[in-house]
């Protein structure tokens, strides 16, 4: 049973939803296509007012003959923090009788070879005339394919970390594991898989935006994978302090005070002491590559 992820499209301010696939994988991905109002969408409609010659203003039921799915990624026009690749998958809508909204995408090893964190969207077209059809609707979604001892690294560099090499620089799993309990006060996780996605794309894009500028790098490739988890987990903790500070409501019930989201100053000084060491070591390592394009010489 393939636990489907609901999407909400781009005009909804929700949380954008993180796809997880290992490198090189055969993967099958269900989504289930929700409108501004959270409501699943019925893709086997025709779309309201499809950009055409004539306007169509009504609604009617076309099996879903007018409508193709499709999941695309365009790294090589999105900068340089995601390399050069991109990806076209068309979907399959699911049986609309019982359920609406279901749409299922079939990854070959072809679309998941190379390594990285993507921005991609879904997207649903309607026929033109051409080849391309009309973009109607999207969902925006993050792809992150992610290393595997059976992968191909020389296709694209060493990829993304490990999200749970990274949950566990931060003490961040659950109860469940083997040993001593790392919280004795949540029996959860702290931070989402997406979460340490973005975190991790915030700091290659820290290095690529940081003068001087030399050596750009993408998250298939960033090579110093100790300072990439050392400005992963500083991001993390300085969002906790966001989350902390957005949420903290101290109150007194039946005599009893409660405070319990007055961390976000602990949070915040931890994590802004990390990104002041991953600061200083990434302007000595600038200062080291510039000296050296400079002389021409090893340092």
């Amino acid at each position: 049973m393939i636990a489907p992820i609901e999407v909400s499209p781009a005009s909804v301010p929700g949380q954008i939803k993180l796809i997880r696939i290992t490198q090189s994988a055969r993967k099958q991905v269900v989504l289930l296509l929700t409108d501004d109002f959270g409501a699943p969408v019925n893709l086997s409609e025709e779309v309201q007012n499809p950009p055409a010659g004539v306007p169509q203003w009504d609604t009617r039921n076309a099996d879903g003959a007018n409508v193709e799915i499709r999941l695309r990624v365009q790294a090589a026009n999105q900068g340089e923090l995601y390399g050069n690749y991109s990806m076209t998958v068309k979907g399959t809508i699911l049986d609309q009788t019982t359920s609406r909204g279901f749409v299922s995408f079939q990854l070959e090893n072809k679309d998941t070879c190379s390594l990285g964190i993507f921005e991609a969207s879904i997207q649903r077209y309607v026929p033109n005339g051409n080849e391309e059809g009309w973009l109607v609707d999207t969902w925006p979604v993050l792809l992150a394919i992610e290393p595997s001892a059976m992968g191909l690294l020389s296709i694209s560099g060493h990829g993304p970390l490990l999200i749970p090499e990274i949950r566990l620089a931060l003490l961040d799993v659950d109860n469940q594991s083997d040993g001593a309990p790392f919280s004795n006060l949540l029996d959860d996780t702290e931070f989402t898989d997406l979460d340490i996605v973005f975190a991790q794309r915030r700091v290659v894009q820290m290095w690529n935006e940081t003068p001087p500028n030399v050596r750009k790098y993408t998250t298939q490739n960033f090579p110093y994978r100790y300072w990439w988890l050392e400005g992963t987990c500083a991001h993390l903790l300085k969002m906790s302090a966001a989350r902390y500070r957005r949420n903290r409501l101290a109150y007194q019930a039946g005599g009893v005070s409660i405070d319990d989201q007055s961390k976000a100053a602990e949070y915040e000084e931890a994590g802004q002491r990390k990104l002041s060491e991953f600061m200083e070591w990434m302007r000595q390592e600038k200062y080291r590559i510039n000296i050296n394009a400079c002389w021409s010489i090893g340092i």
